[in-house]
């Protein structure tokens, strides 16, 4: 096996339990503190919820309930830039259960 001399690494898990989502903006931790290579978002909670990228201003993905989704910017030499704040907020109907977690990954 080869290197190419970069390894990735991890910033700490972000999550938000269902108590602390509503149909106001939460943030799902602090801002990211490196460029993202990959930004993976879980719902398991019972509701859908939007994910905002601009700390709550604007609604850019829409996340079913217990799914979740991989953006590997990486993989188009793309990167989600440093100081990013997610936020998250529910689709008008509270959730019950679970939690709202964000894993990312820097090189």
């Amino acid at each position: 096996m080869s290197s190419t001399g970069l390894k990735v690494q991890d910033e700490a898990l972000r999550e938000l339990a269902f108590g602390s989502i509503s149909s106001a903006y939460a943030n799902l931790g602090g801002v990211t503190l490196f460029d993202a290579d990959i930004v993976t978002i879980g719902n398991n909670t019972d509701t859908d919820v939007y994910v905002s990228f601009d700390g709550g201003t604007t609604p850019h993905k829409k996340l079913p309930a217990h799914s979740s989704t991989v953006y590997d910017y990486h993989a188009n030499s793309l990167f989600r830039i440093a100081g990013t704040q997610i936020a998250i907020k529910d689709n008008t109907v509270a959730a019950t259960t679970g939690w709202v977690i964000a894993e990312i990954e820097y090189s």
